[in-house]
Parts: C-alpha cells; sequence; structure tokens
C-alpha cells in the first residue's frame, strides 16, 4: 500500500493523495496509517474519505459465525459461504468492539446464557471454534488501537437501516441453531455505533475530521448514493 501511494504522489506531480476507504477498508487503513511516520503522511496524504467504515466492527460478523451468510442471494448457499469466511482473520477482526459495545449490551441471548463483548471466549467454544478464538487474540491489538490517523479524515456512512444489533436464539442454547435477529439502527450491515465511532477523533489530531450520516444509504448502496457521490466529487474538486 506504501508503494501504492507513493507512486500516485510522484505520477502526479508530487500531489498527496486522496484515499477512498469502504466498510473494512476503514480499520485496515487506520491500522496502516498507525504504522506510518507523521512526517511521512504530511507529505503523501491529502486526506482519507471513509464511505461505511466498519470502525468498530458490527454483529454481523457473529451472524456470520453461527450460520452464515448468503448475501441476500437465493444462488449462494450460505454453509460453504461461513466455512470460507470463519477461516479468516478479517471476521475476526470485525466482531463488534469493546470500544464502541457496552460490557453488559448483550450481543446474543440463548435458553442459559448470554454473550456480551466479555464473552467472545466462550463464544467461539460454543461455536466449537478455537482457530476463531486465536485469530481473535491475533487481531485484539489492532482493535484496541483506535487513535487517530493522522490525516483528514471525511467519515461518511448511512442510518436508519434495519440493521442486526442482537441475535436470539429463545428456548435454544444451542448456537449452531437459527435465530432471530433483533434489529437496531445502522446501515444494515454495519451498526450505528461502529459507523460513527470516527467521530471520536474529533479534538484528537490536528488534522480535520468530519462525520456526515446520509439516512436511509445502505452499507452497499452508499457506493451509489447520488448525495455521497456529490459530495465526494465536490470535495476532491476543491469544495467544501
Amino acid at each position: 500500500m506504501r508503494f501504492l501511494i507513493e507512486e500516485a504522489y510522484i505520477i502526479n506531480n508530487n500531489t498527496p493523495v486522496t484515499l477512498i476507504v469502504h466498510s473494512y477498508g476503514g480499520p485496515m487503513t487506520l491500522n496502516f496509517l498507525h504504522q506510518m511516520s507523521q512526517e511521512w503522511k504530511d507529505k503523501h496524504i491529502k486526506r482519507m474519505i471513509s464511505l461505511a467504515g466498519a470502525w468498530g466492527g458490527s454483529v454481523k460478523s457473529m451472524k456470520v459465525y453461527t450460520i452464515g451468510e448468503d448475501f441476500s442471494n437465493t444462488f449462494v448457499l450460505s454453509t460453504p459461504v461461513k466455512k470460507m469466511l470463519t477461516s479468516t482473520p478479517s471476521l475476526a477482526y470485525l466482531m463488534p468492539s469493546p470500544l464502541f459495545w457496552k460490557p453488559d449490551q448483550v450481543l446474543i441471548s440463548t435458553a442459559s446464557r448470554s454473550y456480551t463483548v466479555n464473552d467472545y471466549q466462550a463464544f467461539y467454544e460454543g461455536i466449537n471454534h478455537p482457530e476463531g478464538w486465536e485469530m481473535y487474540k491475533d487481531v485484539m491489538p489492532y482493535i484496541q488501537d483506535f487513535s487517530p490517523p493522522g490525516v483528514e479524515v471525511q467519515c461518511y456512512y448511512g442510518s436508519d437501516v434495519n440493521t442486526i444489533e442482537r441475535l436470539d436464539y429463545g428456548s435454544s442454547s444451542d448456537l449452531t441453531d437459527t435465530p432471530t435477529p433483533v434489529f437496531g439502527d445502522g446501515d444494515g450491515t454495519v451498526n450505528l455505533q461502529s459507523l460513527e465511532a470516527c467521530q471520536m477523533w474529533i479534538g484528537q489530531q490536528d488534522q480535520l475530521v468530519n462525520a456526515t450520516k446520509y439516512p436511509k444509504a445502505d452499507h452497499m448502496g452508499i457506493l451509489a448514493n447520488v448525495d455521497v457521490l456529490r459530495d465526494v466529487v465536490t470535495l476532491l474538486a476543491g469544495g467544501k
């Protein structure tokens, strides 16, 4: 990523680069920027524009761990997708962050117990996925470091779309059963407190941090949202 940025900087007459990131690209780019010196960022980065940044993870990741994901497509089988996604550290990275979920906020409820951000080891044991717990421990240092990126941030995200905030197993204690989703606010994939997490940086760095909410813009639809595209183009053209 460093090479691509430096190359873009050079071939555009030493012009600082605007990074446009979406979803998981937000925390990944934040991790990258944490590794770079402030001198390097001041020279090479104009700003970061985040679209639907999954800054603090998403409860939907727990749904993928338990029953999989079909991406609302009848031709996609959730079980094979589950096997693929649960084998990657990226899904562990997207577990709801203890920085943005309260310790007593229930994420999963069953007949025998509830699970919060403090119960991830028990959660992974409950789905018989010990490798998931090991992956979560690997990525935990990156999740816990939510210090400012040290570049201008324009944080655009949707809201007012039903988004899973809890999985309810009713009378069952088996996490492989099919739960009933309980919905809250977000963009349909990422919960609002995660999307809004970028606001934490306001006043914590010298560079501008701006957060803009687009009601009814969903997680993927934001990429083609007319209002969002207008604001991005205006920003890139030198407007406010």
